[in-house]
């Protein structure tokens, strides 16, 4: 097809959506006609973006637990599915890991601690603000228990200082492409970074990631008033580790504070 027939067959796609959209407007309404553009609009960039490699649109929760493992077992202890009890309640909870830091990392600066992890995948347009708000929650309450874990014949009964969460939209690209498809963006964005803030009085971080699946280049702890700890490569390809603000793995966030 050369330059003149790919503009007129344009021209007529063009009039046939008019009169569609026209259609959709008298039997429905203008707010209806916006509604079908950006569904079929989000629809077609997700499809795009799910295509790419390494998209963690692609991946589910099993495949991102799995991923978790492999990029974090060089740098930390990591023990999936430890329970423990929430000291309100008396309920049973599991965390999905607990994480403690290898001797490089403390060596670092990164405080010699467990800390819980929990891994959830996030579907920018099912129920977003409902299930990443259960999310924040039920890493909350992990900070209220107290996990016992058994390992090489001994039990170690203990209470996490903070906890993080990892999901699809950790990557940086992914929270980017999300901004993009999301028709009630300004909502949802907003919502996510208000239940972080207030999660971050309740010592609840986010794992985020610079790149993506096949391409991690940096990983840090972030608390919603700024970053604890980073680590990755530089521009030379040299692995390095940074602690930035060692306080806010240990603030207790208490009455007024």
């Amino acid at each position: 097809m050369n330059f003149e027939e790919r503009k007129i067959a344009k021209q007529e796609f063009e009039k046939k959506l008019t009169l569609l959209l026209s259609d959709i407007r008298s039997a429905l309404g203008e707010g209806a006609a916006k509604e079908v553009l950006q569904a079929n609009f989000a629809e077609e960039l997700k499809l795009q973006h799910t295509k790419k490699a390494g998209s963690p649109l692609a991946i589910d929760e099993k495949g991102l637990k799995s991923w978790l493992i492999k990029h974090l077992s060089p740098d930390f202890y990591l023990y999936s599915e430890v329970s423990g009890t929430h000291l309100i309640t008396e309920n049973q909870v599991y965390a999905d890991f607990v994480a403690y830091p290898r001797k490089h990392l403390i060596d670092a600066g990164f405080v010699p601690k467990p800390f819980g992890i929990e891994v959830k995948h996030i579907d920018p347009e099912l129920q977003f603000v409902k299930k990443t708000s259960r999310l924040l929650w039920q890493t909350v309450t992990y900070n209220q228990s107290e996990f016992t874990l058994s390992r090489k014949g001994k039990t170690r009964v203990f209470r996490l200082p903070y906890s993080v969460i990892f999901t699809n939209l950790s990557f940086d690209q992914d929270f980017s492409f999300v901004s993009k498809i999301d028709h009630n963006l300004v909502s949802h964005s907003e919502a996510w970074r208000g239940m972080k803030h207030l999660a971050n009085h309740a010592n609840v971080a986010e794992l985020n990631v610079r790149g993506n699946l096949r391409e991690p280049r940096l990983f840090f702890i972030h608390f919603a008033s700024g970053t604890y700890f980073s680590w990755g490569y530089d521009n030379t390809g040299k692995r390095f580790y940074k602690v930035t603000n060692s306080d806010l793995a240990k603030k207790v966030r208490v009455g007024s504070f």
